[in-house]
């Protein structure tokens, strides 16, 4: 879908969207995909403050519904959601949103948080969580991969 649409466009594509998810969850995840898609250059044009770097993180996070609730989204905080990947009760696909999530933000920070905490969250391998995720994360990650940024 390209991101030039009209506002009418626009609104009819939301309202089916809308539509099809079927909990609030996957609204929240599909409706923050859609800020992608309509403003990418909220997402693009960072002017490097850390107010505006952090709100993008915290954007992109939301768009992964297996990330809804996790410590270190929002407020986003880099440590905190890497540490959340050795809680018992995080699933693999959870792990894998974590991986890309952190990738995005500085591929580098793993390999120093790993060493740094005895733990391997490892690096993002798509093709494993193309696999484990189901459609709402697959079109979280399809939509940063269609336009991708990075802070």
């Amino acid at each position: 879908m390209s991101t030039n649409l009209t506002d009418a466009e626009y609104a009819a594509f939301v309202a089916r969207e809308r539509e099809r998810a079927a909990t609030p969850a996957r609204q929240r995840a599909t409706l923050a995909g859609l800020i992608f898609r309509r403003r990418p250059s909220i997402l693009k044009d960072l002017d490097g403050s850390q107010d505006v770097t952090a709100e993008a993180m915290s954007t992109l996070c939301e768009a992964f519904h297996v990330l809804e609730g996790v410590e270190g989204v929002r407020p986003w905080d880099c440590e905190r959601l890497y540490r959340q990947h050795y809680e018992p009760a995080t699933s693999e696909a959870r792990r894998n949103a974590i991986r890309f999530v952190l990738s995005v933000w500085n591929k580098a920070a793993i390999e120093v948080m790993d060493e740094d905490s005895g733990s391997v969250l490892g690096p993002f391998l798509s093709i494993d969580a193309l696999g484990g995720w189901d459609h709402g994360n697959r079109a979280a990650y399809a939509t940063w991969v269609s336009d991708p940024w990075w802070p």
